[in-house]
């Protein structure tokens, strides 16, 4: 019995002892917090993007995780043709999400509306932006700073330098308007050899020419007259003046892979935007080694004033993000002179623009040989960056497209798309 007895005083000493031993712990651990000295587990960031920005996010990641080597960059890449939804989804979901980047600030813009991006305008108070110049100006609202471009576009003209010099054309260089451009095209299509004198696809890339001019948003009047001219340009050197595959021959799948369709001969031209770069160079390396291009500067309208046409590709943080001082420190690198330079070594046109970067990316670049068309100091045409503009796109596109298969008449194509918009929009 005493025996007994003794056995449970030492395991009620034991116990005292042990909840001795925990609130010392306790209070250790945080006296140690609060003068700095407890350490902090390792951090990951959940980014997310899309499988063309494969290489960017590699190198970017890569770059970041060695000036902040506490932190790790896990990237989570979507399919091209699905980020909206999926993004959607995400960010409604139990996924965990610090940083989404997007192909176009438009494409954030429902994102903003749904309350599911983070204002960044504290947390930049002190980072350094000037080396995005304008681009921050377009993104810069009365509402919040949602987005941080990255990468911005730059649209030229591509050449086929084989068949202007088989046609004894001297290639385009300097100033040049799209008058220039179309009478040009018509001099270098020869349909016995197949060749076209500029190249089509379907893409909202019709409405080009008429950025270059300062049209922007088709919901305004007078912006609309302006796409409407431009409809009207293409549909003239495609049917008029036969400088261009008809429109009604651009309905299978192999048709949308312009790449293939330039570097296989097929025209002379195109206007599109620097990311055929690294498109053009991959395929080049694969299947035309021998295949010679240049770009020149994009054409402009007489006596008018001409714009650059940008459209950046941003970064944002989720306003769900649990780590959202380390998700701005991921954007002021990738939006930054560092991630920039990483970015212009792989060949890609970074946001953020010093005589520096420039000199990376034209290192970084064998083909073509004027690659000073890709920076420019002329003001910036940007589209604007609203859900409502992305309906309003759509829908003149869709009408527009009729047109060009001559389905309906250009009036026909106007008319429709101001009654669908509004139907759509309280105010048209």
């Amino acid at each position: 019995m005493k025996l007994k007895k003794g056995i449970i005083i030492l395991w009620v000493l034991f116990g005292v002892s042990l909840f001795t031993t925990l609130i010392l712990l306790r209070e250790s651990s945080q006296d140690s917090s609060e003068y700095g000295e407890r350490v902090e587990e390792p951090s990951t960031l959940e980014v997310y993007a899309w499988y063309d920005e494969i290489e960017t996010f590699s190198t970017l990641a890569e770059g970041f995780m060695e000036k902040y080597p506490d932190i790790t960059v896990n990237v989570h890449y979507l399919p091209n043709n699905e980020t909206t939804q999926s993004f959607q989804i995400i960010l409604n979901g139990d996924e965990a999400v610090d940083v989404i980047a997007i192909a176009t600030a438009a494409g954030g813009a429902q994102l903003i509306e749904k309350g599911q991006l983070t204002d960044l305008r504290e947390y930049l108070k002190n980072a350094d932006l000037s080396g995005l110049g304008s681009l921050m100006d377009f993104l810069d609202s009365e509402e919040g700073v949602y987005m941080l471009p990255y990468r911005n576009s730059a649209w030229v003209v591509y050449y086929n330098k084989e068949i202007f010099d088989a046609q004894g054309v001297p290639y385009p260089e300097g100033d040049w308007t799209w008058e220039d451009y179309a009478a040009l095209a018509e001099r270098l299509t020869n349909p016995q050899r197949g060749w076209y004198g500029s190249l089509n696809y379907e893409s909202t890339w019709w409405r080009v020419p008429v950025r270059t001019a300062g049209a922007e948003n088709p919901m305004e009047e007078e912006d609309l007259k302006l796409f409407a001219e431009a409809a009207k340009w293409n549909y003239s050197l495609t049917y008029e003046k036969g400088a261009a595959m008809p429109y009604s021959q651009l309905t299978d799948v192999g048709s949308k892979d312009y790449i293939r369709r330039f570097l296989g001969g097929e025209a002379a031209m195109m206007y599109n935007g620097e990311w055929c770069l690294s498109m053009l160079r991959e395929r080049m390396d694969s299947e035309y080694p021998d295949f010679q291009y240049d770009v020149a500067k994009l054409p402009g309208w007489d006596e008018e004033k001409d714009y650059a046409i940008g459209s950046p590709a941003v970064l944002m943080v989720a306003e769900k993000s649990q780590k959202k001082e380390e998700a701005v420190l991921f954007l002021e690198y990738a939006c930054g002179e560092e991630g920039a330079k990483k970015i212009a070594a792989k060949g890609f046109l970074p946001a953020w623009n010093s005589k520096e970067v420039r000199q990376v990316f034209q290192d970084s670049i064998r083909m073509p040989e004027h690659t000073e068309y890709f920076f420019t100091e002329e003001e910036i045409s940007h589209f604007p960056a609203t859900t409502d503009y992305t309906i309003s796109m759509n829908l003149l596109h869709d009408n527009i497209w009729s047109y060009f298969m001559k389905e309906i008449s250009l009036e026909t194509a106007l008319k429709n798309y101001e009654e669908q918009l509004a139907e759509r929009m309280v105010t048209p």
